[in-house]
């Protein structure tokens, strides 16, 4: 992810949910317009509602496990 996936998740204040857009951005290798879409047509709500309880705990877990770590990878400059 580069700095201007950072800027959009920024505007995003809830912590459960900037953490699913940050993780699904790294694991989908979303450019930051495609994040921007995602988040746009609310996927992360969307996803919470389309299967009830049991699809809210993956949902969650997802957004979890990215809080779990403390830490974020910064960039490297060489």
């Amino acid at each position: 992810m580069n700095w201007s996936h950072y800027c959009e998740l920024l505007s995003i204040s809830d912590k459960e949910k900037r953490s699913f857009y940050e993780k699904e951005a790294v694991n989908a290798g979303w450019s930051v317009r495609e994040m921007k879409r995602q988040i746009d047509s609310s996927l992360f709500e969307r996803l919470l509602l389309s299967r009830g309880d049991a699809n809210k705990e993956q949902v969650l877990a997802l957004a979890e496990i990215r809080q779990a770590g403390g830490h974020h990878q910064r960039p490297v400059c060489v």
